[in-house]
């Protein structure tokens, strides 16, 4: 199943890579899109529409390695 990526919102961009990073809703969970990675959120810690920039960083930072 593809996402539909025109209805996710812009949390902004890496200050390190320049990328914009992307938050929606999919099937079976929330998600983050920075490049080619997908982060996944979990609904009860952080929700898409309430996710800052700081912490979008920090999970698709720690999701890279």
């Amino acid at each position: 199943m593809q996402r539909d990526e025109d209805a996710a919102r812009s949390v902004g961009v890496h200050l390190d890579t320049g990328r914009t990073i992307l938050a929606g809703v999919g099937l079976y969970r929330s998600w983050l899109k920075h490049g080619a990675n997908d982060v996944p959120l979990l609904d009860d810690e952080e929700g898409v529409l309430a996710i800052m920039l700081n912490r979008a960083i920090a999970l698709a930072d720690a999701r890279r390695g």
